[in-house]
């Protein structure tokens, strides 16, 4: 069972471990999946054609510009199920962010902890920043439960408040301590 895939540009196949076809995002254009975000969005908005190329198009940029790193979830290689997000500073030493979001209809059935703790070890490992965190919205039970699951601690960081679409809301930082790291498989 696959846990997370880079997304690529290339078409027909995309670089990952694992055999067996893998979809790119030319083929996920026609993809019922694909109409919304490979993560389903944190809102549920549904997206367009146009709306999918351009979110994967930023994507494969910030990954070349080595600004982010997205990677999709999936269970079978193919159908992207929801994303990770790796978010270094600068320099990728200080504090490296991580982020997470599974489609509604994939949630409870561990994706997003199985995928954050695959992120959470090639932050600590390949990185090896001072911090690796998280900013989970403070009324999101079930995002400070999947980081608690994977040994994430909530910091005494100032809370972050943001503007979202609809409401205002508060990030709290949560942090992985690099003796928590999980092992390499």
């Amino acid at each position: 069972m696959s846990c997370c895939r880079p997304l690529s540009a290339s078409r027909g196949t995309a670089s990952t471990s694992g055999s067996g076809p893998r979809r790119t995002p030319d083929s996920w254009r026609t993809s019922s999946t694909t109409r919304r975000s490979p993560a389903g969005r944190r809102c549920g908005r549904r997206f367009g054609q146009d709306a999918a190329r351009e979110y994967l198009s930023n994507a494969l940029a910030r990954a070349a510009a080595g600004t982010r790193i997205q990677l999709a979830i999936t269970i079978d290689g193919l159908t992207p199920l929801g994303e990770v997000v790796l978010l270094p500073d600068e320099d990728g030493r200080r504090e490296v962010e991580l982020g997470y979001t599974v489609g509604r209809a994939h949630r409870r059935k561990g994706l997003a902890a199985r995928a954050l703790r695959v992120l959470t070890g090639f932050a600590h490992r390949e990185l090896a920043p001072a911090r690796v965190v998280l900013r989970i919205d403070r009324d999101n039970v079930a995002s400070a439960a999947v980081a608690r699951a994977v040994g994430y601690r909530l910091t005494d960081d100032e809370p972050m408040a943001r503007d979202g679409a609809h409401h205002r809301f508060t990030l709290l930082t949560w942090e992985h301590a690099p003796e928590s790291a999980p092992a390499r498989h």
